[in-house]
């Protein structure tokens, strides 16, 4: 079995200094970066598929880039999902009998699948030591993108991984270490053009409004000597953190413990699905079966 933890992707106009519209009538960055935008999960498969069929391959590196990573399309894109390898080459040395060096390349890799269909926008990446940390791989997928869509159509991606709701309550009911509860909790929402996304928006904001009294900022504050009150039972609280964590990112939800430092939920916290190796390798084969993809498809749409 291997695990898969959930991120949600956006898109944002990316313009370079200098939008002058080139010569002969050609067309300013700010027009074709709308017009792009507009079509925008169009671009991302356009940009994806000339990346698996080599017509124009997209380049992962390290930050400081000084490092390549290589990837590997496990299938041929179908039904807007998108399958490869992110691989991260080590550097060994092998010796035979005599002592003598002969370096080789020992390659770690971890599977991504995007899910590009209609509304869905879902990332998934697979949980295992081949990076050390998640963060790392989304740096580096986030970058290539990024590099790639910018400068071909003058847009970039947004990667938020969402959260497990049962770690918000881990923290609020953690009476050891934060006995005094929490003066406070912020909620961050980054730009939304998802419109199931932008949904938990509305239902948070207004509903919160309606129910705590809060400004737009969204950050509730308890009164001065007083905690928040955060109960599991509050119909309103209990599916905020829901929506929230359905957002997601690292800033999606803060807590700051009345005396401690605040507190992020969504650090190091990620909500998974579970696919079955057996499943795996019939895609990577080419044998999709009976179903194809249905059961990928539908755990790739947890939470939506």
């Amino acid at each position: 079995m291997a695990t898969f933890a959930l991120y949600n992707y956006e898109f944002e106009i990316s313009l370079p200094d200098d939008t002058t519209p080139t010569l002969f009538g050609g067309e300013s960055p700010v027009v074709a970066a709308k017009e792009n935008f507009n079509r925008r999960q169009d671009v991302f498969a356009e940009l994806l598929n000339h990346d698996q069929d080599g017509t124009t391959p997209i380049a992962y590196n390290s930050k400081n880039g000084k490092q390549d990573y290589k990837h590997k399309w496990l299938m041929k894109p179908q039904d807007g999902i998108y399958y490869f390898r992110l691989l991260h080459e080590h550097k060994i040395k092998l010796h035979d009998e005599d002592m003598n060096e002969h370096p080789a390349g020992d390659f770690l890799g971890c599977r991504v699948f995007f899910d590009n269909r209609d509304g869905i926008q879902r990332l998934a990446i697979e949980m295992n030591s081949s990076f050390g940390k998640l963060s790392t791989v989304e740096d580096i997928l986030a970058r290539g993108l990024n590099e790639a869509m910018g400068k071909r159509y003058f847009l970039k991606v947004r990667l938020e991984h969402l959260l497990k709701p049962s770690r918000f309550w881990e923290i609020v009911c953690d009476r050891t270490s934060y006995p005094k509860g929490f003066s406070k909790m912020n909620l961050y929402f980054p730009p939304i053009n998802l419109e199931r996304l932008s949904e938990h928006i509305d239902y948070i904001i207004n509903k919160g409004r309606a129910t705590l009294g809060s400004d737009s900022t969204v950050s509730f504050k308890a009164p001065s000597g007083t905690a928040l009150s955060l109960d599991p039972k509050d119909e309103w609280t209990n599916n905020m953190v829901t929506s929230a964590s359905a957002i997601g990112g690292n800033d999606a939800i803060t807590l700051f413990p009345i005396g401690k430092k605040k507190v992020q939920v969504g650090h190091d916290n990620y909500e998974e699905i579970n696919l079955s190796d057996d499943k795996l390798n019939q895609i990577e084969h080419g044998d999709m079966g009976l179903f194809g993809l249905d059961d990928i498809k539908a755990k790739l749409k947890t939470g939506i």
